[in-house]
């Protein structure tokens, strides 16, 4: 099973639901070339409206529901993988960046009348991204996964609970490969990003 990403220039799941042309800013490569750019900062993520793209729309049922849509894991279930991933406890200051963006990113707070949303969404795929750079930048992933590519494997073992064919794996690294020069930190980040913002890994 190839490894689906949400954008970047890759498939997303329900792919032949979506124009194959339309290069959404997101996840893979897209986060990932801007993480590693100039400023070294990837910039707020522009707002994608789904009324007015089809190609985030798609087909909807009689009551509204988005069919073709992938949906998110809940919000809690993402910071579990991602803490699982990294080995780390769910209050680990890694872990601060996803939890101050968690209502954006789809988490509910009853109290002020939130309700949850695993819509999917190209802008808050790339903030569910960005959030991530810390967790991707820490030590405590830099012990459990000392370098990437090298041990690429065991970390797409550690986050998809299988073991990656070959061929997967290769299509994670065409991801570093597509952003260009880079340092060894900059190949690290971008891996780890491309894989935490998987299909694989956020979609029910």
């Amino acid at each position: 099973m190839a490894v689906r990403f949400l954008a970047g220039g890759t498939t997303i799941a329900h792919a032949s639901r979506v124009r194959s042309s339309h290069r959404l800013w997101g996840a893979a490569a897209g986060v990932a070339a801007l993480a590693v750019s100039a400023c070294g900062v990837v910039g707020d993520p522009p707002v994608v409206d789904p009324e007015a793209d089809p190609a985030v729309q798609g087909p909807k049922s009689a009551f509204g529901l988005d069919r073709a849509q992938p949906q998110l894991l809940p919000f809690g279930a993402r910071l579990r993988r991602v803490a699982s991933v990294a080995g780390v406890p769910l209050d680990s200051p890694i872990l601060d960046e996803l939890e101050a963006n968690r209502i954006a990113l789809g988490d509910y707070d009853f109290a002020r009348g939130v309700a949850p949303d695993s819509t999917w969404t190209a802008s808050r795929i790339a903030l569910w991204a960005k959030s991530l750079r810390p967790v991707c930048a820490s030590a405590e992933m830099r012990a459990r996964y000392g370098a990437l590519p090298a041990e690429l494997s065991d970390l797409m073992k550690t986050a998809y609970g299988r073991t990656p064919t070959p061929e997967e794996i290769s299509e994670i690294t065409s991801v570093a490969s597509e952003a260009g020069t880079m340092t060894d930190d900059e190949r690290y980040e971008v891996l780890c990003l491309a894989v935490l913002s998987s299909a694989e890994f956020v979609i029910q």
